[in-house]
Formats: structure tokens, sequence, C-alpha cells
């Protein structure tokens, strides 16, 4: 209703946008999975924020449990660029995701 009226984008459009996103940060991934922002300024100091999750922690033989670690970077001032520069919809509603993006890295277990 609100995309016929012109007040939107359409939900198909909008799917090809998301597509275009995940594409380009799949581009910058390095082999370890991790994403180096393009509109980062080099030699300018970096922030970071991080976080653990931790998920059914208190079990007694840490069995069926779950942890990951989330960061965020960001700079002060004027960045590099866009992170939209050169985004177009994509043909595509839907992005491959590489297997890379779905492995679980073992822990370390103390002996």
């Amino acid at each position: 209703m609100f995309h016929n009226a012109g007040h939107i984008a359409s939900y198909r459009d909008v799917l090809r946008l998301d597509t275009a996103l995940a594409e380009r940060t799949l581009q910058d991934m390095d082999d370890s999975g991790a994403v180096i922002p393009p509109n980062l300024v080099k030699d300018k100091f970096v922030f970071i924020s991080a976080d653990n999750i931790g998920i059914n922690e208190g079990t007694l033989d840490g069995r069926s449990t779950f942890h990951a670690t989330q960061m965020a970077v960001w700079q002060r001032g004027p960045s590099a660029g866009s992170v939209l520069d050169g985004i177009r919809l994509s043909k595509n509603e839907t992005v491959a995701v590489p297997d890379a993006m779905n492995e679980i890295i073992p822990a370390a277990t103390s002996s």
C-alpha cells in the first residue's frame, strides 16, 4: 500500500539492496572471517567495544554452552568515504554465505 503510493521501496528492492550490502561485506572479509570496514581512515585512532556472549553458562560440566565475542570498531571525525559508495541494487534477492561464516572454532581445552 505504501509502495504503491510512492512512499517506500518495494519489498523486492529491499531484498536486492540487503543482498548488495551482504555481497560487499563478503568482498571485504579476510580469510579469518574478519571484516575491515572500507570507510576507516588509515593511521587514525580506532575505538573498539567488545562484548562476550554466554548462553547456558551455569552448567557444572560446561557442556551445551555457547560463547562468542562481538566487536564494534569506529573512529571519530570524517570517514574515508561512505560505506554505501559503489553500492548498486543486486540482481539477486539472496546471497550464498561462505562455509567459513558457519564454522565453529573449537575452544582450547586445558589438560
